[in-house]
C-alpha cells in the first residue's frame, strides 16, 4: 500500500511596509516632542543677546521680541500637536488626520527657525559671545523637540536597491527617489473621520475667525522691517502651514468654507477691504491692489485657458487698455485729457473701455457676402 503524501505550499504573504522609527521609543518621543515644544515656548520669554543691536530687541525678559515670536508659534504649535496626540480631551480636534506628521513638521518649524535666528544674531554681532543664556535654551529646546518628532514611529515604505550596471549618476537619482519616498512615509497621514456637525452660526464664526487670522499673517509677513524678520516668517509660515494642513484643520476648513460659501465670499471681502486700514501708509496696500489685479488677471487665464482650452494670452491687452483708459481720466500728471474722475467712476470707464475693445477685436467677422442674394 502506497502513502501519498501531499505538501501544500503557502504563498508567502506581501511584504508590509515595517513601523519604524529612531533612536527613542516612541512613548518617550512623543513625550520628548512636547516637552521640547513646551520649552521652547518658555525661551521665547527669555533674553537671547544682552544687546539690542539686533533688530527686534531680544534683549528683554517676559517679553519675546522680532524673531521670538515667530519661535513662540512653532513652539506653541508642536506643544499643542503634542498634547492631542495623547488624547487629551478638547485638543482632539487638532488633529482629524493624526498628529505625528504634524508633530514632525511642527518641529521642524521651530527648529529651522531658532537655529536661524541664532546664526543670525551671531553673524550679525561678530560671535556666539554675544549670545545670552535664553538663546541656547532655544538651542537645546529645538533640538530636543526635534529629536522626538525625528524618532515618532512611521509606516517605512518599500524601496528597490539600485542596478549596479546603471550609471553613477543614475544611482544616484534612484536612491535620492528612495530617500523622497521614505521621508514622505514619514508625512503620511490617516483619513480623517467625518466631523461632527455644529451649528450654522458656531460654523460662520469659525470661518470669520479663519479669515481674521489670514488677513492677520499676511500683514504681518509683509510688513516685516528687516531681513532676518522675514526669512524667518518664511521659515515659520512655510512649515507651519504644512503642518496645519498635515493635521488636517485645512481640510475641515475648506469644509466649512465650502458649505458656506456665501458667507466666505463676503468675509474674503471684507478682509480685502479691511486690509487698508491696517497698514500707517500707503506702500503696502498698493501692493495688495497690486496683487488682486494681478489675481484677477489669473482668473481670467484660467476661463480661457483652463476651461476653454483656448491657448490665447492676448486678452491682457484688454487689461491694459482698461488701465490706460482709467490713468487717463484719474488725473495723472501725464494724462492730455486733464480730467479727474472720482475712483468708482474712473473704474467703470477703465472696464467700459476693455469691453468696446474687446467686442471689436474679439467679435467674428461677418461674413456678408455669404448672406446677400445673388442679383
Amino acid at each position: 500500500m502506497t502513502t501519498t503524501q501531499t505538501t501544500t505550499v503557502t504563498a508567502p504573504a506581501p511584504a508590509t511596509p515595517a513601523t519604524r522609527g529612531s533612536l527613542l521609543p516612541p512613548h518617550i518621543a512623543r513625550a520628548t516632542a512636547t516637552a521640547g515644544g513646551a520649552l521652547t515656548v518658555v525661551s521665547a520669554f527669555l533674553a537671547w543677546t544682552w544687546t539690542s543691536a539686533f533688530p527686534g530687541d531680544l534683549t528683554v525678559y517676559g517679553y519675546p521680541g522680532g524673531l521670538q515670536w515667530l519661535v513662540l508659534v512653532s513652539g506653541a504649535l508642536l506643544t499643542l500637536f503634542g498634547l492631542s496626540s495623547y488624547g487629551i480631551k478638547g485638543l482632539n480636534w487638532l488633529t482629524p488626520q493624526g498628529a505625528d506628521p504634524a508633530i514632525r513638521l511642527a518641529a521642524y518649524a521651530a527648529f529651522a527657525t531658532a537655529w536661524f535666528t541664532i546664526g543670525a544674531i551671531s553673524t550679525k554681532l561678530g560671535g556666539a559671545v554675544n549670545l545670552e543664556p535664553g538663546a541656547y535654551v532655544a538651542l537645546a529646546a529645538t533640538l530636543i523637540g526635534w529629536l522626538g518628532a525625528r524618532s515618532l514611529p512611521y509606516e517605512r515604505p518599500e524601496t528597490s536597491p539600485a542596478d549596479p550596471d546603471d550609471s553613477a549618476f543614475d544611482q544616484f537619482k534612484h536612491n535620492l527617489s528612495n530617500r523622497w519616498s521614505v521621508y514622505k512615509g514619514t508625512l503620511a497621514t490617516t483619513p480623517a473621520p467625518p466631523a461632527k456637525t455644529l451649528p450654522s452660526y458656531i460654523e460662520i464664526l469659525i470661518v470669520a475667525v479663519v479669515l481674521a487670522l489670514g488677513l492677520a499673517v499676511f500683514t504681518y509677513g509683509i510688513t516685516t522691517e528687516y531681513d532676518q524678520l522675514f526669512i524667518g516668517f518664511l521659515i515659520t509660515a512655510g512649515f507651519g502651514f504644512a503642518a496645519i494642513q498635515k493635521a488636517g484643520l485645512i481640510q475641515r476648513v475648506s469644509t466649512l468654507t465650502a458649505r458656506h460659501r456665501n458667507v466666505t465670499l463676503v468675509g474674503a471681502f471684507v478682509a480685502a477691504a479691511a486690509f487698508p486700514f491696517t497698514q500707517s501708509d500707503d506702500q503696502y496696500a498698493t501692493i495688495g491692489v497690486n496683487i488682486l489685479i494681478f489675481a484677477t488677471v489669473a482668473l481670467g487665464l484660467n476661463i480661457v485657458v483652463g476651461l476653454a482650452g483656448l491657448l490665447d494670452l492676448g486678452y491682457v491687452a484688454f487689461l491694459g487698455v482698461g488701465a490706460y483708459a482709467a490713468a487717463l481720466v484719474s488725473g495723472s500728471p501725464t494724462s492730455p485729457l486733464g480730467i479727474q474722475l472720482p475712483f468708482w467712476q474712473a473704474i467703470l470707464v477703465g472696464a467700459t473701455a476693455s469691453m468696446v475693445f474687446g467686442v471689436l477685436i474679439g467679435a467674428p467677422p461677418c461674413d456678408c457676402a455669404a448672406t446677400t442674394s445673388p442679383s
